[in-house]
């Protein structure tokens, strides 16, 4: 089954003309946020994190490939560099054919056909955020190096460990510098959370995720993808509050599903999720045909109901 995006693509509903800059130090900014550590922001739309060490350095994620990465990371360092991308989505991984390998969780490499992973799905992204850049089609198809959470990134006089915490992708990792004090998080912790993305787990699940990211930060910054990047503890409490009312209140997995949006204008966060995908799915058995047919019965009567009204109006 396709998504809303892919069909939009498909039917040309999007346009993905964007904003053009040719120059990649125009769309690449560096904010340094610790001692050999930098935010590279793409075009104010997502950020990429570089840490350097006395021996090598480490990239994490490549944005949304709106410019040549490669060409902007060496304006900073000489070193080598690794490469690392937190979970699969288009504008984390648009970048990444500008290296000669990228390692990722083991599990989101399945994901590496889907659109929403291509560089279709980046211009797409680049229209909807009108992302200025370049989008120079890179040199070569990356060679995507397929990890586990226990890898360490040796880069001399720091090591940065690798966990992974499902979430906002099923594969979604976070990196933990523990010299700097700091964990880089993807998109999996956010002032802007959203689970109502392809992939994503289930809000359940999330929370589970969250609630140890949280406990695991005390006395840590937190960095992610978008924005400016940084998010505190009390706002990652705070959306973890919000979840857990959604828990409370939602016993079931809702069918037709829809997408939800909770904030808190306070605390400046927001929760975006499914509520068909509250809860993870569950094997579907001969007890639940009565709630099945019950379902569709209302389904069909509120489809129906939407119908007569159409032709009212006809």
């Amino acid at each position: 089954m396709k998504t809303k995006l892919e069909l939009n693509l498909l039917r040309g509903k999007i346009n993905l003309r964007v904003p053009v800059i040719k120059n990649d130090t125009d769309v690449y900014r560096f904010h340094r946020i610790g001692p050999s550590t930098y935010r590279i922001n793409e075009a104010g739309f997502v950020n990429c994190y570089l840490l350097i060490g006395s021996e090598r350095a480490l990239l994490i994620d490549t944005g949304n490939g709106g410019g040549n990465l490669r060409k902007a990371v060496e304006t900073i360092t000489k070193r080598p560099v690794d490469v690392f991308i937190t979970h699969r989505h288009c504008d984390h991984v648009g970048g990444a054919g500008w290296f000669d390998g990228v390692y990722i969780y083991h599990t989101e490499t399945e994901a590496f056909e889907n659109i929403v992973t291509s560089p279709v799905g980046s211009l797409a992204f680049a229209a909807i955020e009108r992302q200025p850049g370049d989008f120079p089609i890179p040199t070569h198809r990356p060679n995507y190096i397929k990890t586990d959470e226990n890898m360490v990134f040796d880069l001399g006089d720091r090591q940065i460990r690798v966990m992974h915490f499902p979430g906002h992708t099923e594969g979604s990792c976070i990196l933990v510098d523990d010299a700097m004090r700091q964990i880089f998080v993807g998109d999996e912790i956010s002032t802007d959370m959203l689970l109502a993305v392809p992939g994503a787990s289930s809000l359940e699940t999330w929370v589970r995720s969250a609630k140890k990211i949280y406990n695991l930060s005390a006395g840590y910054e937190l960095w992610w993808g978008h924005k400016r990047g940084l998010v505190t503890r009390p706002q990652l409490k705070c959306t973890i509050h919000m979840a857990e009312r959604v828990l409370r209140s939602q016993k079931r997995n809702h069918f037709p599903d829809k997408t939800v949006i909770y904030r808190n204008r306070k605390m400046h966060v927001s929760l975006m999720y499914n509520n068909g995908n509250v809860y993870p799915p569950t094997p579907w058995t001969l007890k639940d045909l009565p709630d099945t047919i019950i379902t569709i019965a209302k389904t069909l009567k509120a489809r129906s109901r939407v119908l007569r009204q159409d032709a009212r109006r006809v």
